[in-house]
């Protein structure tokens, strides 16, 4: 089992409704049964969204350069991540698939791999408790690549998140003003910040773990 803390924090740009691109500072704390590790990441993140009969189709392409405890550099990767997601009749909830592909450009201790490093898809329901604070659920399958061996596990994530933002300016703003405007773009610019709990819980292997100790003792 694992669980996560991140607190993060950054600037953001919106020129169309579809379209955001970001730069952040995060903080993570990831803690296991044999501890906890430390890191800090700066954020480079593209975001684009579709609606399309209903379903929201979305995109984020990340680079992280990533600074993690206890390791003697820094390292960074790639991210891209692809969701789809549709809305239930129950509440604003939805539910939502996603696949998402790590690529390290760096091999370090902690990073231990260049190149292909890992994928996650999942499975789960959205449910936005208020505008702000979003809780999400479902089932996670992670295939991990410790060279020379692929490491498949299956998790039950839980993770809540609460926003907070402030929109500074929209590009309209910046006009001079006139008598006869045009209309306003959906242009804006944003400070945010993010602030994530997030549980992981691997039922499969446990269920495994016992029904071997079961085997043992017949």
């Amino acid at each position: 089992d694992q669980d996560f803390f991140l607190a993060r924090a950054g600037l953001s740009w919106q020129p169309t409704a579809n379209a955001t691109y970001s730069a952040s500072y995060q903080r993570m704390t990831a803690r296991t049964r044999n501890g906890s590790v430390d890191e800090n990441r700066l954020i480079l993140q593209a975001n684009f969204s579709e609606e399309l009969n209903r379903f929201r189709l979305s995109a984020r392409t990340r680079y992280e350069a990533r600074n993690i405890e206890d390791d003697r550099e820094p390292a960074s990767r790639f991210r891209q991540l692809i969701r789809v997601a549709h809305p239930i009749p129950v509440g604003r909830a939805s539910v939502f698939a996603s696949t998402e592909y790590f690529w390290n450009l760096d091999s370090t201790v902690r990073q231990s791999v260049e190149g292909y490093a890992q994928n996650r898809t999942v499975i789960g329901l959205s449910t936005p408790i208020t505008s702000s604070l979003t809780l999400e659920s479902g089932l996670m399958r992670q295939r991990t690549r410790n060279s020379p061996t692929v490491v498949d596990n299956d998790n039950l994530i839980l993770t809540l998140s609460q926003r907070f933002c402030c929109v500074c300016k929209r590009a309209d703003d910046f006009q001079p003003s006139s008598r006869q405007q045009p209309p306003r773009s959906d242009s804006r610019l944003v400070i945010g910040s993010v602030v994530q709990i997030r549980f992981r819980f691997q039922p499969v292997l446990r269920i495994h773990a016992a029904a071997q100790r079961l085997a043992l003792l017949l």
